[in-house]
């Protein structure tokens, strides 16, 4: 959830979401529900264990993300939902540029509480960035945002935001992998 005072800052919580469900769906001891299947869920008034039964799950974790300049506070809590328990929880301040490693960390921290065991491929997996480059990865950010709108003005200002990222950091695949998508998606004149 964006708790920030610009609703412009849904692309960075967002963001964040989906790639924090994606480092986790790393360790194969657990099961990540897909970050489509979640979104609905964003700005429910349904309760974790509602949300639980609809999906099928344990447990749920959610989080809250709150940019202002270059900091962000980022809140995230783990919660066991048959039992109602926290089972981890925290809160980070950080810059911005630090938002990657926070990721990596918050990633751990949800396998130590739930107990994965990591093989040492699922750990290299989890510890490496898309991009070192923190502001390749926020135009990243924006432009799978508006890619992923569903309407023609979102795909056309996914473009220059993505090749934004890619002129920031020319090794950056997962920028060029959604670019690739914008193609296909502008080709087929499709809005999802």
């Amino acid at each position: 959830m964006n708790l920030s005072n610009d609703p412009e800052q849904d692309y960075f919580s967002d963001g964040i979401s989906e790639d924090i469900l994606t480092q986790i769906s790393k360790i194969s001891e657990l099961r990540v529900i897909s970050q489509s299947s979640v979104m609905r869920y964003k700005n429910t008034d349904l309760s974790t264990q509602e949300i639980a039964i609809e999906l099928g799950v344990n447990h749920i974790l959610e989080g809250s993300v709150r940019k202002y300049g270059d900091m962000v506070r980022f809140a995230v809590q783990l919660t066991d939902v048959k039992s109602d328990n926290l089972l981890w929880a925290g809160t980070f301040d950080r810059k911005v540029a630090d938002i990657l490693a926070l990721q990596r960390e918050v990633s751990m921290e949800v396998a130590r509480a739930l107990k994965a065991e990591l093989t040492p491929q699922e750990e290299e997996a989890i510890n490496k960035l898309p991009t070192e480059n923190p502001e390749a990865y926020e135009q990243y950010l924006q432009g799978i945002y508006h890619l992923r709108s569903g309407t023609m003005e979102g795909l056309k200002k996914s473009y220059p935001l993505l090749r934004q990222a890619i002129s920031l950091d020319p090794e950056f695949a997962a920028a060029y992998a959604e670019i690739a998508s914008y193609y296909i998606r502008k080709g087929h004149g499709e809005v999802v």
